[in-house]
């Protein structure tokens, strides 16, 4: 079993670390159990970025609805991560600890605060396709260091989760 790690760096310095794509902060955040609250402030920083696209398009009373529908999706596509990733493509030394994972999972979900770029066409599609891929990279290095997996099963897991949750997504209607 791991040891907490001492948290070294401050909250913000955290954020920025992880949006950095930085393994340390990141390795930091997830064996640390004191990043609990931490990791549930970073989750709600994520989701308010989708929420202030929706509120630009749809208006203000959009933005509560979207807050916590983008709260809700990010939850269900880490279950899924955790899911396929110590499932599908766990290994023999996988190391299957959900909390670790969900405090790497939610600061991971930090780029798509991006995605409040709506109020033009263009910036909305090149902000979206820049927010998914980052999260999607930030996921991968999360997935790695949480679960002890490698790159690729940690890529493969991000990917299958993220195409999952956009077919899901488009179902509904809302892509």
């Amino acid at each position: 079993m791991r040891r907490a790690a001492p948290a070294r760096h401050s909250f913000v310095e955290r954020l920025i670390g992880v949006l950095s794509l930085r393994e340390d902060i990141l390795r930091e955040v997830i064996r640390d159990p004191g990043a609990n609250q931490q990791a549930v402030r970073a989750l709600l920083i994520g989701s308010i970025g989708p929420a202030l696209g929706a509120m630009f398009v749809l208006g203000l009373a959009a933005l509560p609805f979207f807050f916590v529908l983008g709260t809700i999706i990010w939850c269900v596509y880490g279950v899924l991560v955790y899911f396929l990733a110590t499932k599908l493509f766990a290994a023999a030394d996988t190391e299957a600890n959900f909390s670790a994972f969900s405090r790497g999972i939610a600061f991971a979900g930090l780029p798509r605060v991006i995605q409040f770029v709506t109020f033009n066409p263009i910036l909305s599609v090149v902000f979206g396709v820049i927010g998914i891929v980052w999260t999607v990279a930030a996921t991968i290095v999360a997935v790695r260091l949480s679960l002890n997996l490698s790159r690729q099963r940690a890529a493969g897991a991000a990917i299958v989760a993220a195409a999952v949750q956009f077919v899901f997504t488009a179902l509904l209607g809302g892509g």
